[in-house]
């Protein structure tokens, strides 16, 4: 009845009472996290810089970081890589991703059509799972290009079996 969809509603958005481990370590958190919350921040800033430095440096016409103040993701614009190759939305360079590079990222389009173009990456991570991760975007955003203009060379390139390059024949 009621009560069980009132259950399901507030469980569902995961906001069912706290268990009692949580309730204590909300109080040491606001008691005594203030050194602990600094030292995230500056770690989320660096990380978020190196990510955009990155992408400004080696894809700045495919990949752009969106400035954010308030989150440990980042959310990466892929709207010149995408016009580049053809594609409408960046789920599929996800999965290329993921399958090429082994590097998982969220497609942006999961939370609405203005995040389609988008793939969001986790910052909030050591440096060397961000260096790593990056380095990972960076070969994968090449390859995809790479890729898709190999492609387009065999699709569009009708008769062109008639032009295979060879060696020269010795006589």
């Amino acid at each position: 009845g009621l009560r069980a969809r009132a259950v399901r509603g507030v469980n569902t958005d995961e906001v069912a009472g706290p268990n009692d481990f949580a309730v204590f370590s909300t109080i040491a958190a606001y008691a005594d996290g203030g050194a602990w919350l600094d030292d995230l921040c500056r770690v989320l800033q660096r990380n978020k810089d190196y990510v955009s430095t990155q992408l400004d440096e080696h894809a700045h016409d495919m990949l752009h970081m969106v400035a954010s103040d308030s989150t440990y993701l980042a959310w990466i614009d892929c709207s010149g890589l995408l016009d580049r190759v053809g594609d409408a939305n960046a789920e599929r360079f996800c999965g290329f991703l993921r399958s090429h590079t082994g590097l998982v990222l969220s497609y942006g389009g999961i939370y609405g059509e203005n995040g389609s173009r988008f793939v969001r990456m986790n910052l909030g991570t050591r440096a060397d799972l961000v260096i790593g991760g990056t380095a990972r975007l960076l070969a994968g955003a090449a390859a995809t290009t790479i890729s898709r203009i190999a492609s387009s060379l065999r699709v569009s390139s009708h008769g062109a079996h008639r032009f295979r390059f060879s060696p020269a024949r010795r006589r």
